[in-house]
């Protein structure tokens, strides 16, 4: 079997990231599958046009019952796409008779084969596959107290009856919420997980480093590259592992061609070699989408409904900077 089957979900303003994605996988994994979700009209046309036959393109629009359309109405952009995340799994599953599909946020970057993750599920002898934080110890629990045990960015389901039974579950929670605001019991899609390894025998959670590997644990770790393959080494056992995927979540775009990675510690490795790789492929990508489709890339996105949150978040927190060395050029050099 083919495990390397995953799907994702963006629009417009993911068009830079999500095909970045898949030329990581197209590296990393040649005989993967990606099914991409296409939030809008846009979106759809142009990757369309710009993949190839290893990416299904599914337009959400022609999807949408009564039920999804009032949902869309009454929540946040963010909160529908999170109402989405496990819709995506199970369509992949119940139409496209996939044996397997992992959900897979936009934002990640593979550097190496993900299908050994999915191995050491199947080894367990479990159905679903989910992924810890990893909070540094010293904070781990206020953190996931706040955020959750579990990060809602590679969540594995074979089609099978007891995994279909956790992501109808899933299904059935992000329709009644997936609320983002301060105070929220849900966290959008996250906090549902919370409650799968004790109520479903079949979940499976992730022990490999390598995989899940983010902003918010990348202190724990040390990074090198020997023979053009990543490695991170954890910094209190001294275990050594292979980097599977990085999710470069709240890169911020700053005014003058400059970018916040918002790093909680500096790691000049992580700085100039992970992330620069990154965005020096981000910039080429945006480069080649105004060109050809004209698409210019906003600094804004927000979460919340509320307007004062709202103004906040796009206005306020990209300027943020716990350090100047979080500030990179958007060509991905470190900036002077």
């Amino acid at each position: 079997m083919n495990y390397n089957v995953f799907c994702t979900l963006f629009n417009r303003g993911y068009l830079d990231k999500g095909l970045v994605l898949v030329d990581s996988l197209k590296r990393a994994a040649p005989d993967f599958k990606l099914y991409i979700f296409a939030m809008d009209p846009e979106a759809f046309r142009i990757l369309e046009e710009t993949t190839d036959e290893n990416v299904i393109c599914v337009d959400v629009s022609s999807l949408e019952n009564e039920e999804l359309r009032e949902i869309k109405r009454n929540r946040s952009f963010a909160e529908y796409c999170w109402t989405w995340t496990p819709l995506t799994i199970q369509y992949v599953l119940d139409y496209f008779h996939e044996p397997v599909c992992t959900y897979i946020d936009a934002d990640m970057y593979f550097f190496s084969d993900p299908s050994d993750l999915l191995l050491e599920m199947t080894e367990d002898r479990k159905e679903v596959l989910i992924v810890r934080h990893g909070f540094p110890e010293r904070k781990r629990i206020s953190l996931e107290k706040k955020y959750g045990t579990f990060c809602v960015e590679f969540n594995t389901f074979l089609n099978t009856e007891a995994a279909r039974e956790v992501l109808s579950s899933w299904v059935s929670d992000c329709m009644r919420s997936c609320s983002y605001n301060k105070g929220s019991e849900t966290h959008g899609d996250q906090m549902y997980l919370e409650k799968w390894p004790s109520r479903y025998a079949c979940v499976h959670i992730l022990q490999n480093p390598g995989g899940g590997v983010a902003p918010w644990n990348a202190e724990r770790y040390s990074f090198d590259c020997r023979d053009q393959r990543y490695y991170l080494t954890d910094n209190e056992s001294h275990e050594r592992f292979p980097l599977c995927f990085y999710h470069f979540q709240n890169i911020r775009y700053l005014p003058f061609g400059l970018v916040n990675i918002n790093l909680k510690k500096r790691n000049r490795f992580l700085k100039t070699r992970i992330y620069g790789k990154y965005l020096n492929e981000i910039h080429r990508k945006r480069e080649y989408l105004e060109e050809r489709y004209s698409i210019r890339f906003s600094a804004k996105r927000s979460t919340y409904r509320n307007p004062v949150f709202r103004f906040i978040q796009n206005y306020v927190m990209p300027f943020k900077i716990t350090r100047l060395s979080n500030i990179m050029k958007q060509t991905g050099s470190a900036s002077k």
